[in-house]
C-alpha cells in the first residue's frame, strides 16, 4: 500500500507544475502611428492593471501586416478602426454591414472577436492649410475639383485602400495625379507650404495645432471609424472583462487631446495612457507604470 501511495505521489508532483503553470502572456499588438501606439498602451495597461502579463508588439505596420499577425497567432489583439476592417479587411461597402455587431458576426467563424468600441469616431478626413481654405472658398472635398493644380499628397497606405485615394477619387470625380507621404511628415509639409492638402485622421492633434481647414465630406463617402478591440477568440475570456470597462469612454475631442500631449507635450504613450486610466479610476494611482519592452522613437 505505501509504495501504490508513494506512485500516485510521484505522479501528482509530476503534473504539478503544468497544472500550476502562469499562463502566457497576453500580447497587444498595434499598428505603426500615434494614435495605435496610444490606444495599444492603454489597452495594455488596462490588462496589467487586473493582473494579466502582457508583452507589446508596438508598430508592425500598417493594417494588413496586424490583421495577418492576429490570424496567425502572432498577436492575441490589438485595437483596428470598423470602417478599416469593413472596407479594407473585409471588402464591404454598405455601411449598415459595418457597424460593431455586424461586423463581429462577419469574423466569429474566422475565431476572431470584436469587443465594444471605445467612443469616438476618427473618420479619415481631407485637410488644408486655413489660410488656404479661406483664400479659395474651400469647405468640401467636392470643393477640390475645381482647383485641378493644387499639390495633393496623402499618407501611401491612403493612396492604397479601397475607401482612400481610389474610392474617393471616383466618388468625387477628382481630377488631380496625388503623390505619397509618411503621414507622420504630412502636418510639417502644410506648415511649410510644401503641399497643399493631405488625408488626415479626425482625432490628430495636429489639426488644431497648424490651424487646419477639414474638409465636409458632403458625399459622406467615408465610413465610422470607431476603435475596437480585435482578438482571437481564444483569449476573449481573459481580456473581455478588462477592457469592457474602456467601452465608450474616449470622445473625439478627448482623443485628440491625449493625442496632443504626445506629439506636443512630448510625453511618452505610456504616461498619457497611465494617466488616463488614473483619471477614469481604472487604475491604481499608486502603482508605477510598467516598463515596455518597446521605446518610443
Amino acid at each position: 500500500m505505501a509504495g501504490w501511495r508513494a506512485l500516485v505521489l510521484t505522479a501528482l508532483l509530476s503534473i504539478a507544475p503544468i497544472a500550476w503553470s502562469e499562463p502566457a502572456p497576453l500580447v497587444v499588438g498595434s499598428k505603426n502611428f500615434s494614435e495605435g501606439y496610444l490606444l495599444a498602451e492603454i489597452v495594455a495597461q488596462r490588462l496589467e492593471a487586473v493582473g494579466e502579463r502582457v508583452e507589446r508588439r508596438f508598430g508592425l505596420g500598417g493594417t494588413m501586416i496586424c490583421y495577418q499577425a492576429l490570424r496567425n497567432g502572432e498577436i492575441d489583439l490589438y485595437v483596428e478602426y470598423t470602417g478599416t476592417l469593413g472596407q479594407a479587411v473585409l471588402k464591404l461597402s454598405d455601411p449598415v454591414q459595418m457597424t460593431a455587431p455586424a461586423l463581429a458576426a462577419r469574423i466569429a467563424p474566422l475565431d476572431l472577436a470584436l469587443l465594444a468600441p471605445l467612443g469616438f469616431d476618427n473618420t479619415y478626413a481631407v485637410t488644408v492649410p486655413g489660410a488656404l481654405a479661406e483664400r479659395l472658398g474651400l469647405t468640401t472635398i467636392g470643393d477640390l475639383r475645381a482647383h485641378p493644380d493644387l499639390r495633393l499628397v496623402f499618407s501611401h497606405e491612403f493612396l492604397e485602400r479601397a475607401d482612400g485615394w481610389p474610392g474617393l477619387r471616383a466618388a468625387y470625380d477628382l481630377p488631380h495625379q496625388p503623390t505619397g507621404i509618411e503621414h507622420a511628415l504630412a502636418y510639417q509639409a502644410l506648415a511649410e507650404d510644401a503641399i497643399d492638402a493631405t488625408d488626415a485622421y479626425s482625432t490628430d492633434g495636429e489639426l488644431k495645432r497648424y490651424g487646419l481647414k477639414v474638409l465636409a465630406d458632403d458625399k459622406e463617402f467615408f465610413p465610422e471609424y470607431r476603435p475596437v478591440p480585435l482578438l482571437r477568440t481564444a483569449v476573449r475570456e481573459r481580456v473581455e472583462p478588462a477592457l469592457r470597462d474602456l467601452a465608450g469612454r474616449i470622445s473625439d475631442t478627448r482623443m485628440q487631446a491625449l493625442n496632443a500631449q504626445v506629439v506636443f507635450d512630448q510625453r511618452s504613450f505610456a504616461e498619457v495612457a497611465h494617466d488616463f486610466l488614473i483619471e477614469e479610476g481604472l487604475a491604481d494611482p499608486a502603482a508605477g507604470i510598467a516598463r515596455a519592452s518597446w521605446q518610443q522613437e
